[in-house]
């Protein structure tokens, strides 16, 4: 079977006389639908406005991270302002005032802390408003200081009354200081509500009990056995450490001071 045979099958198996059916259709015709879609794609982009391209997304993303950070440092701002309104000033200064006269032995601070004012701490001794003075003049007897390190404010209040106030404090008394101890840490926490104080607390780091008040009650005990009843009360209220008291505990820090350096 020859070519000219094939030809003369398709042409009998035919039935449109007319070839030029089978001719391609002219160019023009073909691209008109594209040119139809891409106008309806062009307007739609239109409408939708640019797309944003990579450059502008990297300026929006630090616009978007400092518009959070204003409204972060506002919110801290709107705390403590309102907190200052409260306090009738900054309660940070305020507290770290109060925190230092009574480090000091400053009985003036007594003035500022009411009397249904939360001082009691029983992590290293039971003290009350009652017995803050009593408290104070021991330290002062047996020359054992605390001094502010740093105060700050917590942003949200989770007791009675503003936000507290928490300082960190240093202490060293005569007796630890005598042997090249310390600095020990401690912390101050002081509360306000409608100007007032409703807390101040300390806590000691208790971890320091070793080298802070063993030696000290093992030499006492020792040297001072008829007076350990008057130096440690078992209540361990400092109501008990009266005059009398405080000037046994005074002695006593001075002569275990002096066998040290002996």
């Amino acid at each position: 079977m020859n070519h000219d045979v094939v030809e003369r099958m398709v042409k009998a198996a035919n039935p449109v006389p007319d070839h030029t059916v089978f001719e391609a259709p002219a160019v023009d015709f073909l691209l008109a639908d594209d040119e139809r879609r891409t106008e309806v794609e062009t307007i739609q982009k239109d409408k939708a406005g640019p797309e944003p391209s990579r450059k502008s997304w990297g300026r929006l993303v630090p616009i978007a991270s400092a518009i959070a950070a204003v409204v972060v440092v506002v919110i801290g701002l709107m705390a403590i302002t309102s907190s200052d309104d409260v306090a009738g000033g900054d309660p940070i200064a305020e507290a770290e005032s109060l925190v230092a006269a009574w480090g000091s032995y400053d009985l003036s601070v007594l003035n500022s802390i009411p009397d249904e004012a939360d001082v009691s701490n029983e992590d290293w001794h039971n003290v009350d408003r009652t017995t803050l003075e009593d408290e104070m003049l021991y330290r002062q007897a047996v020359d054992w200081p605390f001094e502010v390190t740093e105060c700050s404010q917590s942003i949200v209040s989770t007791g009675e009354g503003d936000p507290p106030v928490r300082c960190t404090v240093s202490h060293d008394p005569s007796w630890t200081r005598a042997q090249g101890l310390g600095p020990y840490p401690a912390e101050a926490t002081v509360r306000f509500a409608d100007g007032e104080v409703v807390e101040f607390r300390v806590s000691l780091d208790t971890s320091f009990a070793e080298e802070f008040f063993f030696p000290l009650r093992t030499w006492l005990s020792l040297e001072y056995p008829d007076e350990m009843t008057t130096l440690y009360p078992v209540s361990r209220t400092y109501t008990l450490i009266d005059a009398e008291a405080r000037e046994l505990w005074a002695e006593v820090t001075a002569a275990y001071i002096a066998q040290l350096d002996g």
